[in-house]
């Protein structure tokens, strides 16, 4: 005996998303343009991952025996070259995230006063990724603060999500630096959490890589943190 199953089915009305375009966006998709950041930063292949290997294989933790073709071994001799996917990558997103950033503090400042807990408190997180950014592209692509931060070249600071503000020449390795502190000082201001809770993670992460190569950005925004009760002294 045959059995005959008719089976039907709704019809659905869908469109792919494949993320939102400069024209598109909408203050609804500043969420996701936030979760983009994160994404950016710590997926396989991120600013993170790629300048890993800026940390990892430029100082005395590793020892290659031999030589090598491959990308990582031109940061493990010094000989960088700005052609090989490792440096083009650590640069085209460190830039997109700050760019992103950009767009987000941009945006929620438009809203002023109509601005929410919630929308504030992300732009206090996009004021960190962006500090984040910058200075993990300053360690990777500048000399170190230590050495003549005034004179040597740092990095070009973008600081507008405007595409034709391009900046006209790279700032010094201290006003990169000087770029990091303030926006962590935002950071702390923007991210209004309830009382009791406080931004350490992060944020304090970061500052306690500061001191020794920035002493007064870094006692300057601990008390701020202070002051406001969000790092209470324990």
């Amino acid at each position: 005996m045959g059995v005959l199953f008719g089976i039907t089915g709704c019809s659905l009305d869908i469109t792919m998303y494949d993320g939102v375009m400069e024209e598109q966006f909408e203050n609804k998709n500043l969420v996701e343009l936030s979760q983009g950041n994160y994404r950016l930063l710590k997926n396989d292949g991120g600013l993170i991952d790629n300048g890993y290997y800026f940390w990892a294989f430029g100082a005395d933790d590793i020892t290659w025996n031999g030589t090598s073709t491959g990308s990582t071994f031109k940061l493990y001799d010094y000989s960088r070259n700005i052609a090989s996917s490792t440096t083009e990558y650590a640069w085209e997103l460190g830039y997109r995230t700050i760019g992103n950033c950009n767009k987000i503090i941009e945006k929620v400042k438009e809203l002023g006063a109509e601005s929410t807990r919630e929308e504030t408190i992300m732009m206090g997180e996009n004021y960190y990724l962006r500090a984040l950014s910058y200075f993990l592209l300053v360690n990777e692509f500048a000399q170190p603060y230590s050495n003549n931060p005034t004179q040597n070249p740092g990095l070009p600071l973008k600081l507008t999500s405007d595409p034709d503000d391009l900046p006209q020449s790279r700032s010094t390795v201290a006003e990169v630096y000087n770029q990091v502190v303030n926006d962590l000082k935002d950071a702390i201001t923007y991210m209004t959490f309830q009382q009791g809770e406080s931004p350490r993670g992060g944020i304090f992460m970061l500052l306690k890589r500061l001191p020794k190569l920035y002493w007064h950005g870094f006692i300057s925004i601990w008390r701020i943190g202070t002051v406001h009760g969000r790092w209470p002294i324990t």
